[in-house]
């Protein structure tokens, strides 16, 4: 008879699989933090029973096993060269929004390990993988309501599903292990059991019907090309005609496929459908593909800087900022702080070298040795198609969990065996230490963190309902806890800072940004090499400058030492002309400005701000000069010319104003509110006639105006007798 402790980690290897499947608002990254941490206290909790089991039955004791091996070797070379990287704490603890570093890296080579301690029996990986597939059919379940729009339900994906995974892309990665799943069961499957195999067909179907419908490029891509290489292989090892006709046929049909989305992009089906106008029209003129191109270009000079070690495990940024491509921030939401590049190779070259990489690769070559020597192939179509799809994305926790569960299945294949009923007890003494530690380790790796984060996400969202005192208190309740997640809560700490200073008054606003700006310095001092913890810090100094005095100077030398670990960020040049105006330097403030422009003269909003440094400073020429080379390229909006307008009205120059206030209108003539702007522009000039003429415009299209219209005429009248 099994013992009671030996059930009970079986049980929790099973819950295990549940991993994918949570969600939940009340943390900050609601589809990373639940994940992450209910992985963790899981595998902590399975391996402090897991140890003193194999301490008293040698059969449960990780066997040897070149996979496992591989595996505990690529931990072990990540660890070593981050150790002489710029950031270890950072390599170790990784980040709230990733919920990776090493630490979880070692949390899942112990689940794999433990897979191939624990399950020696066929028929146990059968049970196993098959718990695996059902999970991964709820978290389908889950897109599919997601898919018909059910109340209630989580979307994150921009249109695209994404299941409870949060990013289509990575849900993707999630379905190719699905379907692997599915067709691994039905090939273990007896064929007498036809109901069950015919289940893992539909649910290999279902899976990949979804993965097309996630629009995800690189996925589709990776299936599709497994699937060619299958029929391709299929050519020549087929023991009949029939079968090798029918795969050139495949070969044929999938080759005509492609010919024809590629040649009808944008017209019939293909313009009909969604993935396949994403796949006809991948370009190097893409958005996604221009930004992907330019990341990695970028990657190549900062490899070069230290090839063999790399800058540390989760330090991918250090490198990306030094080397940052000025053409990524194209506007104003651009996505310019990366910390992954979109590439598994060049992610792991960069932050573990040469060194990392081949340990990264040993995994896939041991992992392809037993699926050879098993005749395996399915299995090595799922790790090529994995491998393939991970050079557009990277992992996150559903995807690493799928991959380490079959490296723990692979482990097992190497030396199949079955193994005898574990039936030595634990002592009661070693029961109760197990549980005493358990109850540690996962206070300081999970609790810890989740209380903290909790706080944050309170913080935050108090902080939107316009609750600012208590919103303040709750980021200061988050930071007392000192995780490895301050880094990000004082980021939104900065954000939530600069959102509610314009509804505080002086003092609390003085108050709220010494607050801010004395955390956001212990993120400069714990990671000194990071350019944004700079750019955040002199941000938002430069915010405070009129309610903090004396910050002028440092924030001059934060910004030029931002500049020295990121000479190509526009964003950084930015607030240095906006340091150097406070400081009354306008030539350099100017410069500054001109050469943020220079870095990428198509990005309009780098000439916007440009344009208005100079309004500001005086300096109508400039001015003019960038407004005309806007405009001939027709790309200022009405909002631009309200946003050029309002500059000149704090510069006093009314005039200026009431042009561009009326190009704004020109553009949007159906706007009440800016007919209102131009109104009261016109009103600061007495021009009685054209402010009332703007005033019952605006009425005219909005009623609502009319009492404010009527308190506008009158406070009109009164001034301008004067």
């Amino acid at each position: 008879m099994e013992n009671f402790w030996y059930k009970i980690l079986r049980v929790v290897l099973y819950a295990i699989l549940l991993t994918p499947l949570w969600i939940s608002g009340a943390f900050l990254f609601p589809f990373i933090t639940t994940k992450i941490l209910y992985f963790r206290i899981l595998v902590e909790l399975a391996l402090v029973l897991y140890i003193p089991l194999a301490i008293m039955n040698p059969d449960l004791r990780p066997r040897k096993s070149w996979l496992t091996g591989a595996t505990w070797l690529y931990v072990f070379l990540i660890l070593v060269t981050s150790f002489f990287g710029f950031n270890f704490a950072k390599s170790f603890w990784g980040t709230v929004e990733r919920g990776e570093g090493i630490l979880t890296i070692l949390h899942f080579a112990v689940y794999a390990t433990m897979l191939a301690g624990v399950f020696r029996k066929a028929s146990d990986w059968y049970r196993y993988m098959f718990a695996a597939l059902l999970s991964t059919l709820l978290v389908c379940a889950y897109s599919v309501l997601q898919l018909v729009g059910f109340p209630g339900v989580i979307h994150s994906g921009a249109g695209r599903i994404s299941g409870s995974i949060g990013n289509p892309a990575f849900f993707a990665a999630f379905l190719i292990f699905g379907m692997f799943l599915a067709i691994e069961l039905w090939r273990l499957t007896a064929k007498e059991k036809v109901r069950s195999r015919r289940f893992f067909l539909a649910a290999f179907c279902f899976q990949l019907g979804l993965l097309y419908v996630t629009e995800t490029r690189g996925a589709v891509l990776a299936v599709v090309g497994v699937v060619v290489i299958y029929l391709f292989i299929k050519v020549f090892i087929s023991a009949t005609r029939r079968a090798r006709v029918l795969a050139i046929l495949g070969l044929l049909f999938l080759m005509i496929v492609a010919g024809g989305v590629y040649m009808s992009r944008g017209k019939g089906v293909v313009g009909w459908s969604h993935t396949a106008r994403r796949l006809a029209t991948i370009s190097r003129s893409d958005v996604t593909t221009q930004s992907r191109l330019d990341a990695w270009s970028a990657s190549w000079p900062a490899f070069l800087e230290r090839p063999l070690i790399g800058y540390g495990y989760e330090n991918y940024n250090i490198a990306f900022n030094k080397y940052f491509p000025p053409r990524i921030y194209k506007k104003n939401g651009s996505q310019v702080w990366f910390d992954r590049a979109h590439n598994v190779v060049i992610d792991i070259t960069l932050t573990s070298g040469l060194v990392g990489l081949l340990g990264y690769m040993g995994i896939f070559a041991a992992a392809f040795w037993v699926a050879a020597a098993r005749r395996l192939l399915p299995v090595g179509l799922l790790l090529a198609a994995y491998f393939f799809q991970n050079l557009f994305v990277f992992d996150t926790q559903a995807t690493y969990l799928m991959f380490f569960l079959v490296l723990g299945y692979l482990s097992f294949l190497e030396k199949a065996e079955d193994a005898p009923v574990v039936n030595r007890r634990l002592p009661h003494g070693a029961s109760v230490v197990a549980l005493v530690v358990f109850f540690f380790v996962a206070y300081f790796f999970n609790l810890k963190p989740a209380l903290a984060n909790h706080a944050a996400t309170t913080g935050i969202k108090a902080g939107q309902a316009g609750e600012f005192l208590y919103a303040k208190e709750r980021f200061e309740k988050a930071l007392s806890y000192g995780t490895y997640m301050d880094e990000e809560f004082r980021y939104r700490l900065a954000d939530y800072a600069m959102q509610a200073a314009s509804q505080l008054s002086p003092d609390e606003q003085a108050d709220l940004f010494s607050f801010a700006i004395a955390e956001l310095k212990k993120n400069v001092a714990s990671s000194p090499r990071d350019a944004r913890n700079y750019a955040y810090l002199v941000t938002v100094m430069n915010r405070a400058n009129p309610v903090v005095p004396g910050l002028t100077s440092e924030t001059l030398d934060l910004t030029r030492a931002a500049l020295d670990l990121s000479s190509t960020r526009q964003q950084i040049y930015f607030e240095l002309g906006q340091a150097l105006i406070y400081g009354g330097d306008k030539d350099g403030a100017l410069a500054a400005f001109a050469h943020a422009v220079d870095l990428n003269p198509e990005t309009k909003e780098s000439r916007l701000s440009y344009l208005s440094a100079a309004i500001l400073l005086g300096r109508t020429d400039i001015a003019e000069k960038q407004t005309e080379l806007l405009d001939v390229s027709g790309r200022l909006t009405a909002a631009d010319y309200v946003a050029i307008g309002d500059a000149y009205y704090r510069s006093e120059n009314i005039q200026k104003t009431i042009e561009n206030y009326r190009r704004a209108v020109e553009m949007q003539p159906q706007s009440p509110e800016l007919r209102g702007k131009l109104a009261a522009a016109y009103g600061l000039v007495c021009d009685l006639p054209k402010a009332k003429e703007e005033v019952a415009m605006a009425v005219a299209l909005d009623s609502n105006y009319r009492a404010a219209a009527d308190q506008f005429f009158r406070e009109l009248a009164e001034r301008c007798k004067k």
